[in-house]
């Protein structure tokens, strides 16, 4: 698992949580919104610039992230919102 933005030990206690997620099927919208904040939480350097900023690949799966969480009506986990914001500042 990625190790960046949280703590070793905040990550050793998500891992379990984020693999079970990562290995069930999306059943429905719920289940997609889910997925994408587990990716979001692992991947929390796609927030750390613009949009514009980031290669093609990171670009494309934040993309992918925030319109999966739109679908859904879920919001991004609350750490990468606040880098977000600190970063529009």
């Amino acid at each position: 698992m990625r190790k960046t933005g949280w703590s070793s030990e905040m990550y050793d206690r998500l891992d379990p949580v984020i693999c079970v997620i990562r290995d069930r099927s999306a059943m429905s919208i719920t289940d997609l919104a889910a997925k994408a904040m587990a990716t979001a939480t692992m991947h929390p350097d796609l927030w750390e610039k613009s949009p514009e900023e980031l290669d093609y690949e990171k670009r494309l799966l934040r993309d992918l992230i925030e319109n999966a969480c739109v679908l859904a009506g879920a919001s991004l986990p609350p750490m990468l919102s606040a880098r977000r914001l600190r970063r529009l500042n």
